[in-house]
């Protein structure tokens, strides 16, 4: 501060450098300040976005797993035999675990597709687990295969490189064929 200004404003030299070292002080507390908050959005938004691939990828692998199981019944023409420490059939828990973070970043087409298939996945899993063994209806091949198709629809839109596995895409036609 000049001696100009200290003269105007009543001030001592002492109490003017007693005011540039507060100042300079509240300058370093902002500036700190502002550095802190945008290092803290910046890493939050890497752990937003990582969660969310992490979310997606897993669904994905479920969304795949519930293909294959449908595609495997199908195939078989009668619903799965109950066995004992078997995977989970037509598997939810990754959907249940990762819907909110998915609700949040999957684009509005993603989404509307996909909640609805997930949320009738119980309700088929349970008609499926009722009957093991038995034969598959005209009208249960019709369902399954609407699901089937659906889910792998699901499984090209939501997966990061949207490539259908080979060999699944040949079982598929195999199916198609028979």
């Amino acid at each position: 501060m000049s001696e100009v200004a200290a003269t105007v404003l009543g001030l001592s030299s002492a109490s003017t450098s007693a005011l540039i070292a507060a100042s300079a002080v509240l300058g370093g507390i902002l500036l700190g300040g502002l550095i802190t908050a945008g290092t803290t959005a910046y890493f939050e938004g890497r752990r937003d976005r990582a969660d969310a691939r992490q979310a997606r990828r897993l669904v994905v692998e479920e969304l795949r797993t519930i293909w294959n199981q449908l595609n495997a019944i199908l195939q078989r023409g009668q619903f799965p035999p109950q066995v004992p420490g078997a995977p989970p059939l037509l598997p939810t828990a990754e959907w249940e675990a990762n819907r909110a973070t998915l609700a949040r970043h999957l684009p509005n087409d993603e989404w509307d597709a996909l909640s609805p298939l997930m949320d009738s996945i119980p309700l088929t899993r349970s008609v499926v687990q009722r009957q093991p063994g038995s034969s598959l209806s005209e009208k249960d091949v019709a369902g399954l295969t609407a699901m089937r198709g659906v889910a792998a629809q699901l499984y090209t839109l939501i997966s990061d490189g949207g490539q259908i596995d080979p060999i699944e895409q040949l079982r598929t036609h195999i199916d198609a064929a028979s």
